[in-house]
């Protein structure tokens, strides 16, 4: 399911224009810096291909119990 919602985000150019649009108008309003900040890091993660993917892949390697399933007992 990650899967097929990170590669929705890559394909669906419309989800990035849709974003630039909003980021145009809110930039016009010189909004407060904390949406700024939100903004940036929406935007990071819209331009960053295979975002999902990479986050899923760092949180369950930074769970013992699931490595140990896959790579066994530590020697």
């Amino acid at each position: 399911m990650f899967a097929v919602l990170d590669e929705l985000k890559n394909m669906k150019a419309s989800i990035k224009n849709d974003f630039s649009t909003y980021r145009r108008a809110v930039q016009s309003l010189q909004s407060v810096s904390s949406d700024l900040h939100q903004m940036h890091n929406l935007s990071l993660f819209l331009a960053t291909q295979n975002k999902i993917k990479e986050w899923l892949r760092t949180e369950l390697q930074k769970d013992h119990f699931f490595l140990m399933m896959f790579t066994g007992p530590e020697k």
